[in-house]
């Protein structure tokens, strides 16, 4: 990885305006005329027909003039820069807080974030009791911000001013006498609080920043009371609004009561979003040479040049005009636009820039985008598009067309394969590239996971890798892949020439010269490398390869918050790779299970069809038995019943004389045989002392018991006479009950024999063709739940295509 350099550098360097082609010497001089370069590699420079020899160990840089485009501008870049300017700011050598390219060769201010309105309002002042809805309140998301204020407190607590609840927002408060600036980040609270307490009664000026260098800080009477460093700006809008002296429900900022209004007074209040100043670099592409007028428009500071400054509007509202001698070619082309601090300048996002001269009517150089139209993308590619890196650092930016074993085919190129270090499938940002192991051969995926292995073969659709670890894995070229290694660099640092291509390439030569138009290249891994002289349009010596060095000073060009920016663009870049891989997958394995069913389902689909008519004839005969048996079964049920009907009665008529049986029983044994016993103990005692009134009595009284008790037994020994009489004839009729059913149950169990044989027959018929119907059930499941499952995949990938095409640079 630390042999990627200084080419994306070159690529990244700005370059001056050309209306020739331009020598630059070491020692400082410029010649402007027409270059020669002869077969030996020696370079002169004809200017005003007089031929200057430039020794190569005194060039610095050779351009050469690029042929003419459309008329208008191309490659258009531009860099977003925050800050509070109250005069002309010197941009150059700044950190960017975004930077990126538009789509189109057209300016537009869709990289403020805004397109006019209530959304590109940058000024509030704010007034004690004031409260403004979530979408009247400033727009904060992505952007620093300064409020002002003048503070009389009467008491050590309440709320100055808070944006948004719980989940996003900000609030200046007073708590336990103390100053406190709070921010809610995604429902995380983080506080700057002041150590010092609070003046109480007099008028204290404060201010509260949420800068771009990612820092929150608190200043009382001009002092730096309090600072916390944080990892992002506001990055959404709080979903609540903003209110001056209160925290408006329905949830608070931050860990103060509900009842929170300010006691005292907020004056001069004012919360001012960070003033924005974007400069536009781009090529201007010149179809005749002579005078051209442009007419620049725009609600904000503005400055044009075009090699030199043609116009410097200081006044916003008011059109300005600029003319200048302009050569026919590619000139460099920069336009800054600059919002100053205090002023409700920008506001509405108005730029309108037109051109015209010699042969070409008044036209547009800027647009009104539609708010539907993205028209530019963020600058964090390290790779800017699909190519082949060689082995001595020389890269083609034209995508792979073929690869055999012997070459890799770009257009209008054959490169040989033992020659090439790495193919890029698509442009990288720089969190993807540094994750590229160009020391070991493998496989970089779109999800940032570099796979180890040789690669075996590239075809139109797949990329085919083998490892010790996976064996052979298959990759899908356009959606899976980023990058692809062959060899690591030539660690080769011997001085060589750089040729730069119109089309982005770039060529390390140690040894060329041009030949029939034609430049021929030779160095050590490769002999006589030609590409047509008008295809280049710079030379310039180089000793050190390093793709990544350039990279590395793009990103140090950024502020904290531009890094998180282009941070915040790869791990966009990762989530829709995420989903179109998932998706993919998903499509694939659904792909996969489609096969295995078509593959499977024909041979069980016929087995289940082979078996299935004997199935269904065996299973007839088995239910007609079946309803035969079930028919005869309900004619028999009036003859059970009636028998089971008849069994219950003589149930309880033996109950009776059981019942009857048990009450003789109880008597004799409970009062008969007592009062015998009795009667025979007083007849022995009469015997004994001989008969008193006493002992008659006595003896009379038992007597009378047992005559009672048997009288009473008599009486149960009768109903057990006629309880048996009526127990014989419920026993005939159970008896003739008995006969009926047993009459009625002999067809029943004829059929339930026949039923049972066919049942028994048919059973192993059955298991084999349920068997066979499940397998082939299983199989059309599948079948249909993959067909589905393809075809969701393929929307849901439809639906993420426009996306992941546009961050991965397709």
């Amino acid at each position: 990885m630390k042999h990627f350099a200084r080419i994306l550098a070159l690529a990244l360097a700005a370059t001056s305006a050309v209306q020739a082609d331009t020598v630059q010497t070491v020692d400082g001089r410029t010649l402007e005329g027409k270059i020669s370069i002869d077969a030996n590699g020696a370079l002169s420079i004809a200017v005003d027909g007089k031929v200057t020899p430039v020794p190569l160990d005194k060039l610095k840089r050779a351009q050469f003039v690029a042929p003419v485009n459309k008329a208008g501008l191309s490659d258009v870049a531009f860099r977003l820069y925050h800050g509070n300017w109250k005069e002309w700011p010197v941009l150059a050598g700044q950190p960017a807080d975004k930077s990126g390219r538009m789509t189109v060769p057209l300016l537009d201010l869709t990289p403020l974030g805004s397109e006019g309105g209530e959304d590109a309002r940058r000024v509030f002042p704010l007034r004690q009791g004031a409260s403004l809805t979530r979408w009247s309140a400033p727009a904060v998301e992505g952007r620093p911000f300064t409020i002002r204020a003048t503070i009389t407190a009467g008491a050590g607590k309440g709320v100055i001013l808070a944006q948004g609840g719980h989940q996003d927002g900000y609030s200046i408060y007073l708590k336990d006498g103390h100053l406190h600036f709070a921010l809610r980040q995604k429902q995380q609270l983080i506080v700057a609080r002041d150590e010092q307490p609070f003046p109480l009664n007099r008028p204290v000026k404060i201010m509260a920043e949420l800068r771009a260098d990612l820092m929150m800080a608190l200043t009382v009477e001009g002092e730096e009371a309090a600072t916390v460093e944080l990892t992002d700006l506001l990055l959404t809008r709080p979903s609540e609004g903003l209110s001056v002296g209160y925290d408006q429900r329905p949830s608070m900022v931050s860990q103060y009561n509900h009842e929170n209004h300010f006691q005292g007074f907020i004056e001069n209040a004012t919360l001012e979003l960070a003033s924005d100043a974007l400069a536009f670099t781009a090529k201007l592409h010149v179809p005749k040479a002579g005078e051209y007028t442009f007419h620049l428009g725009a609600d904000a500071q503005t400055q044009l040049e075009i090699g030199k400054l043609i116009l410097k509007n200081a006044n916003p509202g008011a059109p300005a005009a600029g003319k200048v001698q302009l050569a026919a070619g590619t000139h460099t082309f920069r336009l800054t636009y600059v919002q100053m601090a205090g002023q409700a300048n920008g506001e509405q996002g108005v730029l309108n820039l037109h051109w015209e001269g010699p042969g070409l009517a008044r036209q547009a150089l800027s647009q009104v985008p539609s708010p539907q139209v993205n028209t530019w993308h963020p600058d964090n590619r390290v790779i800017p598009s699909a190519g082949v890196l060689m082995r001595d650092g020389s890269y083609y930016a034209r995508p792979l067309e073929k690869l055999d074993f012997r070459a890799v085919h770009v257009k209008g190129a054959q490169l040989p394969r033992l020659e090439v270090s790495t193919l890029f499938m698509r442009a990288l940002s720089l969190g993807q590239a540094q994750k590229l192991n160009t020391t070991k051969r493998g496989v970089l995926l779109m999800d940032g996971v570099y796979t180890s292995g040789k690669v075996m073969k590239i075809d139109a659709e797949k990329i085919y890798v083998s490892s010790i670890i996976f064996g052979i894995k298959e990759y899908h070229r356009d959606t899976d892949t980023a990058a692809v290694v062959f060899k690591a660099l030539d660690e080769d640092a011997a001085p060589r020439m750089l040729f730069r291509l119109h089309d982005g390439s770039m060529l390390f030569a140690k040894k060329f010269g041009v030949v029939d138009g034609q430049l021929v290249m030779s160095n050590a891994l490769c002999k006589d490398r030609t590409v047509p002289l008008a295809e280049v349009a710079e030379m310039q010596p180089r000793q050190v390869l390093d793709l990544l060095a350039g990279a590395n000073q793009h990103w140090d060009n950024h502020s904290k918050a531009g890094q998180r920016f282009l941070q915040l663009r790869d791990l966009k870049i990762e989530e829709i790779v995420r989903q179109f891989r998932e998706w993919q997958l998903r499509r694939d394995l659904g792909e996969q299970l489609l096969r295995e069913t078509q593959k499977t389902m024909p041979e069980l689909v016929a087995a289940e069809a082979a078996i299935k008519p004997r199935y269904e004839a065996e299973r007839l005969k088995r239910d007609a038995a079946n309803k035969v048996y079930q028919e005869r079964r309900q004619a028999y049920e009036p003859a059970r019943r009636e028998h089971q009907a008849a069994e219950q009665r003589l149930t309880a008529e033996c109950a009776k004389v059981d019942q009857a049986h048990s009450n003789v029983g109880r008597i004799l044994q409970q009062r008969q045989w007592p009062a015998f016993k009795k009667l025979e103990a007083v007849e022995k005692e009469i015997a004994e002392k001989g008969e008193t009134d006493d002992l008659k009595n006595r003896r009379a009284q038992a007597q009378r018991e047992v005559d009672q008790a048997g009288m009473e037994a008599a009486r149960h020994e009768q109903a057990i006479s006629a309880n048996l009489q009526k127990l014989l004839t419920v026993h005939s009729a159970e008896r003739e009950a008995a006969r009926r059913e047993q009459a009625a149950w002999a067809p029943v169990a004829m059929a339930k024999a026949a039923y049972d044989e066919l049942q028994e027959k048919f059973r192993p018929l059955e298991v084999e063709y349920q068997d066979k119907h499940r397998l082939a059930n299983e199989v059309r499941h599948k079948n249909g739940h993959a067909s589905r499952e393809i075809s969701t995949a393929k929307q849901k990938m439809e639906e993420l295509r426009p996306g992941y095409e546009s961050v991965i640079g397709q």
